[in-house]
């Protein structure tokens, strides 16, 4: 599992779309048919979530108010290059998440892509 992270972050995220990312890291992982449910989320996506997860559920305002922007550049170029002390030593859950709204928005191709967005729409528009 080390080994896996390890040569993930020898590689560089940023300007990839999700689906390429899962792609390389399922070769890597020696899986030829491409399986995003099977431990592929890469490192910059989850260890902000556990860490939110398990330190900041309740904190108000979790992806509303920002981080520090250096604080998020900081942390989020770290992770992308395979180092995590600057992210270990961090205990504001506003950085963190501001690391992960970071990743996200810059992603080419949004997670909710614009050829589905009448879908999206239309499934928000369902009653609950």
């Amino acid at each position: 599992k080390r080994q896996v992270r390890k040569q993930w972050y020898q590689r560089r995220v940023r300007g990839s779309d999700l689906t390429t990312m899962f792609k390389k890291l399922a070769l890597k992982k020696k899986q030829y048919q491409f399986n995003p449910l099977v431990n592929s989320v890469p490192p910059v996506v989850q260890l902000p979530i556990v860490w939110l997860m398990d330190n900041a559920l309740t904190t108000e305002g979790l992806f509303r108010v920002p981080g520090t922007f250096n604080e998020v550049n900081e942390i989020r170029k770290e992770l992308e290059k395979g180092k995590t002390s600057k992210f270990e030593r961090c205990n504001k859950p506003h950085v963190i998440s501001g690391v992960l709204k970071s990743f996200f928005s810059q992603l080419p191709i949004p997670i909710l892509t614009h050829e589905l967005r009448d879908c999206f729409l239309a499934g928000a528009a369902l009653p609950i």
